[in-house]
């Protein structure tokens, strides 16, 4: 709702992490904010491509030659950022891996995000029951956004094999020029899959 809100600093593995440029944002953030919250993908890598999670040549890799992020792999991108922004600042912080609270959270999860789960879930019990008749068999159901102003979104299918195999990047519009946030192009395709943000208080500080 404010400038101020957070987070203030959004980086993602479509653009690969400048330090110099990081520590930049860092800085100008913190100074005019007082604070800097930071959110990052897991998947962010450095300008040379090596994983910000992994360490040397820790990085690992799944059997479908995918590198693995996050605590999978060992460590984590967030922990990294942390401590990089905290030893440039001279500041405590804290870092939080948030991924857990998303898959096994219900109420971490938004109203169109419940409802599409069960229309994906019914979809899924439709096809297994008209197998083997139908014919259709090794798919998984997919959310299918329709096209319009108005959000609608549908079900349909892909082969298991597809999803393994290919990584479908953030659209350019919806990165800023900078690297570090995203766009308005954004937040107008994303607003009505989170529905209904709450409203949480505004403390001030007062000097007694």
């Amino acid at each position: 709702q404010k400038e101020s809100d957070p987070p203030h600093l959004i980086y993602v593995p479509e653009r690969p992490l400048n330090l110099d440029r990081f520590y930049e944002d860092v800085e100008n953030a913190y100074k005019k904010y007082g604070w800097v919250h930071i959110v990052c993908g897991e998947g962010i890598v450095y300008e040379d491509g090596s994983p910000v999670s992994a360490t040397g040549s820790t990085a690992m890799k799944d059997k479908f030659n995918n590198i693995e992020f996050g605590s999978t792999s060992g460590n984590s991108a967030a922990r990294v950022l942390h401590k990089l922004a905290t030893d440039r600042l001279k500041v405590r912080g804290e870092f939080q891996i948030t991924e857990s609270l998303q898959m096994c959270g219900a109420d971490r999860a938004s109203e169109i995000d419940r409802k599409e789960a069960f229309m994906a879930g019914v979809q899924a019990v439709k096809l297994a029951a008209a197998y083997p008749k139908s014919g259709v068999n090794k798919v998984m159901v997919t959310l299918e956004r329709k096209p319009g102003k108005t959000y609608k979104c549908g079900t349909g299918t892909i082969a298991l094999s597809e999803p393994s195999k290919h990584i479908k990047p953030l659209p350019k519009n919806f990165l800023n020029e900078r690297g570090n946030h995203v766009t308005e192009e954004f937040l107008r395709y994303l607003r009505p899959m989170v529905g209904k943000i709450p409203v949480y208080p505004d403390l001030k500080a007062k000097n007694i």
